[in-house]
């Protein structure tokens, strides 16, 4: 018989579990590898994390889409050009959602005045990126 096994390894080599590499968990303070950590310890007293805000909160539906770009600034291979293509001068904020764009196309565009979109104020100024 040879000394390789049916999963062809070694007879004598040791199978290491999967799982997570690095530092070994340590129990809570105060308990031990025999007691099981309870409630109140730190790993049940850590606080939730805040939920990110959402972008669309600061696009109303029914706010109007003003276009200030004469060409569309987006790499002509890139999806953003073609999501680019759905805005209309006039159109409101749902519309263009339902045509296939997205809030953060709106965030974009407008921190980079390629729109404007009635009552929102861009973040920062910024100059457009020029196409290449």
């Amino acid at each position: 018989m040879s000394s390789m096994d049916t999963a062809g390894m070694p007879e004598n080599q040791e199978v290491k579990p999967k799982g997570k590499k690095g530092k070994k968990s340590q129990p809570a303070q105060g308990a031990t590898m025999d007691q099981p950590q309870t409630e109140g310890t730190a790993a049940t007293e850590a606080a939730p994390k805040a939920p990110r805000p959402r972008v669309s909160k600061n696009f109303p539906v029914y706010a109007t889409i003003k276009v200030l770009s004469e060409k569309n600034p987006k790499r002509p291979t890139s999806k953003a050009y073609a999501r680019f293509e759905f805005y209309k001068t006039g159109m409101t904020v749902g519309e263009f959602i339902k045509a296939g764009g997205t809030y953060g196309d709106l965030a974009w565009d407008l921190n980079r005045k390629y729109i404007e979109v009635e009552g929102v104020v861009a973040d920062a100024p910024a100059e457009p990126t020029p196409v290449q």
